[in-house]
Parts: C-alpha cells; sequence; structure tokens
C-alpha cells in the first residue's frame, strides 16, 4: 500500500494506519467500493465530502491571498484517487510532452534548471540576440477551468469513460506556443540543426525563449492570452520577468512591457534556484550559506548534546545544498565558509 502516512483524516476519521492494521478483514469491501465507483462513477453518501481548512503559505498571515485552501478528503475518496493516479502513470508520458518536467516518472525538476543554463552560455558563446522570459500565473492551480481540462484530455485521445471517472473525483498553453512556432510567428533560441528551445515547463512554472523583438514579445502575448480565455488562467505580470542576455538589449520596450527586468548580473529565483546571466556561483553559494546559517541558529537555541548535533549536521549539512548543487558548482570560498559554520556549530 504506497498511500502516505500520518496524514489528516476526512470526516470519516479514517486514517491509512488504520487501514494498514485491518487490512485483511477490510480488503473485501474496499475492493466492492472501487468497483462500484468503476461502475456507476459516481460516489455514495459522504464519500464526495471533505473539509476545508486554511494552511499559509508564507509568514505573512494577515493577508488573505498568503493562506491557500487544502480539503481533508475520506479514506474511500484517498483509495479511488490512488487506483486512477496508478492508471494514468502509465499513459502520462504519451499525454504530456517532453517539455513539461513536473511530476512525469522519469523527468526531474533539475532538468528545466540545467536547460536554461546550458541556453544561456549557447546564446552568449553564439551571439544569438534572445530573451528569456519567466512567467507567473495567478493561482495556476485555483483558477483552470475545469472544463478545459476535460474537453483537452478527450481530444488526446483519452476515453471519454475514463475522462467522467476523472471528472467525477474533482467536480494548455504548450500547444498554442508550438503552433506559433511552426508557424514562424515565435522564434526561440536555435540549438543547431532544426532545433530550437522554445520553452521549458515545471507544472505552472513556465520559461520562454524568445528572440529579443517587441514584436515577438507581443506575439507571445497574444498566445498566452487565448490560453487564458480558453483555460481560464490569469497572467500575473509584475511577478514575471524579462532576463537579458547582452548588455545592448536594455530597450525601451522591455522596461514597458510590466514584467521585472532582469539586467546582466542581477538574480532571481527559478524553481527555487538563484539564476543569473551570466552563472553567477557566488550568488548560489551566498544563498546556501544563508540558509544553514538560519537552520543552525534555530537548532543552536536547543539544548542539544555533542552526538545529536553531530548527527543532525552529518543528515543536513549534506542535504541542505544537494537540490543547488545539481545544477551549479559551490565554489571553494563557499565550501570552507560551510565548513566553518558547522565548526562553530559543534
Amino acid at each position: 500500500m504506497e498511500m502516505p502516512k500520518e496524514k489528516s483524516p476526512g470526516i470519516d476519521g479514517v486514517m491509512v494506519e488504520i487501514l494498514r492494521l485491518g487490512w485483511e478483514f477490510m480488503k473485501e469491501d474496499c475492493f466492492l467500493m472501487v468497483q462500484c465507483f468503476w461502475d456507476r462513477k459516481i460516489f455514495t453518501g459522504k464519500d464526495s465530502k471533505g473539509v476545508i481548512k486554511l494552511i499559509p503559505k508564507n509568514d505573512k498571515k494577515h493577508l488573505l491571498q498568503n493562506w491557500r485552501p487544502i480539503t481533508l478528503l475520506t479514506m474511500t475518496y484517498k483509495i479511488i484517487a490512488k487506483v486512477m493516479a496508478e492508471r494514468l502513470k502509465e499513459m502520462l508520458p504519451g499525454l504530456i510532452d517532453t517539455q513539461q518536467t513536473g511530476f512525469v516518472v522519469g523527468r526531474n525538476i533539475i532538468d528545466n534548471i540545467l536547460s536554461l543554463q546550458l541556453g544561456q552560455e549557447w546564446a552568449q558563446t553564439t551571439d544569438q540576440d534572445v530573451i528569456f522570459v519567466k512567467l507567473d500565473f495567478m493561482k495556476a492551480y485555483d483558477r483552470i477551468a475545469h472544463g478545459f481540462l476535460w474537453d483537452t484530455l478527450i481530444a488526446m485521445g483519452m476515453g471519454e469513460e475514463s475522462v467522467e471517472r476523472i471528472r467525477v473525483t474533482t467536480q494548455s498553453l504548450m500547444r498554442a506556443l508550438r503552433e506559433e512556432e511552426r508557424m514562424g510567428n515565435l522564434q526561440g533560441l536555435n540549438i543547431g540543426g532544426e532545433h530550437s528551445l522554445l520553452h521549458q515547463l515545471f507544472a505552472d512554472d513556465t520559461e520562454i525563449c524568445i528572440t529579443a523583438e517587441e514584436r515577438q514579445f507581443e506575439k507571445l502575448k497574444e498566445v498566452i492570452k487565448e490560453f487564458e480565455n480558453a483555460s481560464g488562467a490569469s497572467l500575473n505580470l509584475q511577478k514575471s520577468i524579462v532576463m537579458q542576455l547582452k548588455p545592448q538589449q536594455h530597450q525601451e520596450w522591455m522596461e514597458q512591457t510590466g514584467c521585472e527586468l532582469a539586467g546582466l548580473g542581477s538574480s532571481f529565483k527559478y524553481l527555487g534556484v538563484a539564476t543569473s546571466s551570466p552563472v553567477d556561483e557566488n550568488a548560489l553559494t551566498d544563498e546556501i550559506v544563508k540558509k544553514l546559517m538560519q537552520k543552525l541558529k534555530h537548532w543552536s537555541n536547543c539544548l542539544l548534546s555533542w552526538p545529536a548535533k553531530t548527527i543532525l549536521l552529518k543528515h543536513v549539512r549534506a542535504a541542505t545544498p544537494l537540490y543547488q548543487l545539481m545544477s551549479v558548482g559551490l565554489c571553494r570560498d563557499g565550501l570552507e565558509e560551510l565548513e566553518c559554520l558547522c565548526r562553530n556549530f559543534l
């Protein structure tokens, strides 16, 4: 049973731990319950009901927009959703393009970061006049129209009965971009032959590479507008970023896009990693050191024995920079600073 443990129960009060302990005498009822849903495509009684709770997204809890809702679901719902998710795993690689690296087995978030960094270096090496645009969609999961999702799944070849089962449990931009690229309206970074880097996605985090021309940016906005009208999504220009790759790219039209302008040397967060043009190892080092300092400061206030501190350092010191170091190397000064922090903590 692969369902996660220690999760809050729904209105039925049943947790995964209870199901594991009593599986021998509960499994027949569970099989019948799943079969009933599969045949009738409806939930019965309280199975589809949930308890909505608000949890904070960050420390600014006084702002309503910084809270997001979660729904505590019944065990019946969780079992059916898990069965459907496992079946979908087998078909997702064929439905979702390789440019989308989120939540598909065999794909990794680090591919997006490496693609961006290699794209930067290749554009500068080959002297291509391109810019990178990081798009931010407002509350993407909340705003997307469910009808748009069902129509898209059917159009991609999924059976209507399967779509109906998904629809019951819940009550893309990429295609539009590719069509505009095919027509020649959008041009990405040429990486050799007929290949180009136009877009990369991780869930709703989207990065676009286009030539540094105002008409290209306007065409991109038109494509996004069509996607917004069809799906219910909404682009947040204030949180979107245009990253320059050349000094001479700083043009007046870039300042009027409504996006944040990341010039040469300035950095921003992309998928949790400090990103800049050119790639700045010092910015990455500062980020890792700051994160470790915050953790060590918190633990310093606790009454920990020397063995306890040693165990913490062995596990956390190794894990803290691991994600960032998968994409960018750490300079020698940064390594020495990390070692110094750890020695002082002990």
